[in-house]
């Protein structure tokens, strides 16, 4: 319905601009067309490869597709048609009026403008701001005679600036050259999502953590934050784009001095420990990050081990890696974790104990552990895991034919399964008889009582000469 949506070229196509101005002569009289069709000059950065957005049909008007669009599409090609329209409209036309005022021995001066010609505002139909419209001053001649109504008396202070707003801040960078169109939308995801900035109604609300980031930018990069760096550099990278700098070189400028600047920022702050780097020796320094205080070694990039601050050591090393490894709590209790996380994952309990039981896959003893649903055996090689509850096999599979087994649930209710799990699911409150229903094939079982019934419920199927056992 709109032409290309991301470019800010103000450029428009004869073609469109004639049907354009055909359209405004027969909706709003000849006197809104322009003597001379509008041309308006493109900003030095802006992506020309498209035309400026506008309708695709400026016969579709937003009435004849409202009912296809939902509100918030509708309002925006609203938006766009009406701005497209009156873009190629005739000016609007006012005339600059001052009242003076003679009152006694004093003096009072109004001035304003009187409209005398809608011009492109009639597309939004006459309407103006509150700031214009006490501009407007009524119709009035020399001679006459005013009449005092309220005499308001205002003390002014100096206000600070106004906080931007979303579309404010992108108004700025344009201004500045920050930025292009398809990067403003990131720019202020990231704001939001790194937790810079919050919002407050419309406006844009820096939180604690952008002052000690910017004080941070401004000390170690006063180059990168001067607010004309950015439209520099993107000129830069127009020259390498129209092939009149290398890129190699431009990178080769900037770079070095750049991760100079960078390890010096990284550090700034940094608070020396007693607390020996358990990978090199070396002591570890306390930094401030996204999630808090935490230790980093200061034999850095030599050393790059860093830990949380509130970890706790152990004697015992991992058998993977050799790191120490970490005392922690977890869901169901204390545990142990590689303090080499995330290159060392391996995690394990603090309360288990060797049994004297093997595993039947690789011959390695068991470990006695405790889980979810108590205590368990698990091999310390292959994983393999095992129950120390006896499990006590009843009847037969319905389904497969194999032997079920007797078991309990996480509430302690018995129920039964197949032994062949996973490859069979079968599963039963009631305690199977190894046969099926004649009248709808489900499983038969027995109740309570031993009497047999059918699973379903729904089936009222029950043996002929039934007697309770």
């Amino acid at each position: 319905m709109v032409t290309y949506i991301r470019t800010d070229s103000t450029r428009v196509s004869v073609d469109a601009q004639n049907k354009a101005l055909a359209y405004i002569e027969a909706t709003y009289g000849k006197d809104y067309v322009p003597a001379k069709p509008n041309f308006y000059k493109s900003k030095k950065s802006a992506q020309d490869a498209h035309e400026a957005i506008r309708p695709i049909d400026i016969n579709r008007t937003p009435d004849k597709v409202k009912k296809l669009l939902d509100a918030k599409h509708y309002k925006l090609y609203k938006l766009i048609y009406d701005r497209f329209v009156a873009s190629q409209m005739a000016d609007a036309k006012y005339d600059n009026v001052v009242v003076n005022i003679e009152s006694g021995e004093y003096g009072l001066r109004a001035s304003g403008k009187v409209p005398m010609f809608a011009g492109y505002t009639v597309v939004y139909g006459n309407t103006v701001s509150e700031e214009e419209d006490s501009k407007i001053l009524p119709d009035c001649k020399e001679g006459d005679s005013l009449t005092l109504k309220d005499i308001l008396s205002e003390q002014k202070f100096t206000k600070p600036p106004v906080r931007y707003t979303d579309s404010t801040l992108v108004k700025t960078m344009e201004d500045k050259g920050i930025g292009r169109p398809s990067t403003y939308a990131s720019i202020l995801g990231v704001l939001s999502g790194r937790k810079y900035v919050k919002k407050e109604g419309k406006n844009i609300v820096p939180n604690e953590i952008a002052y000690q980031m910017t004080d941070i930018l401004v000390k170690f990069f006063p180059e990168i934050m001067d607010i004309g760096f950015t439209a520099s550099m993107e000129d830069k990278l127009d020259d390498i784009e129209n092939g009149g700098k290398d890129w190699k070189m431009l990178i080769g400028e900037f770079y070095p001095p750049f991760a100079t600047q960078l390890i010096k920022a990284s550090r700034d702050g940094d608070e020396l420990t007693d607390i020996p780097c358990e990978k090199c020796g070396q002591f570890m320094v306390r930094r401030t990050g996204k999630f808090g205080k935490y230790l980093a070694c200061s034999n850095y990039p030599s050393c790059s081990n860093m830990r949380s601050e509130n970890i706790v050591l152990s004697q015992e090393k991992c058998e993977k890696c050799g790191a120490f490894m970490a005392i922690k709590n977890g869901k169901y209790g204390e545990f142990l974790a590689c303090s080499n996380y995330p290159k060392c994952s391996n995690i394990r309990s603090t309360n288990e104990e060797k049994s004297d039981q093997k595993c039947e896959k690789c011959g390695e003893f068991l470990l006695l552990k405790n889980g979810k649903f108590g205590k368990y055996l698990s091999c310390s090689k292959c994983k393999t895991t095992k129950s120390l509850v006896e499990v006590q096999l009843v009847g037969v599979c319905p389904i497969c034919k194999k032997p079920t087994k007797k078991m309990k649930s996480k509430g302690g209710k018995d129920f039964y399964g197949c032994s062949d799990f996973p490859n069979c699911k079968f599963m039963s409150l009631d305690e199977p008889t190894g046969e099926n229903c004649p009248k709808c094939g489900k499983p038969l079982v027995y109740d309570k009582n031993r009497n047999i019934k059918c699973s379903a419920k729904d089936c009222a199927y029950s043996p002929i000469g039934q007697e309770e056992k």
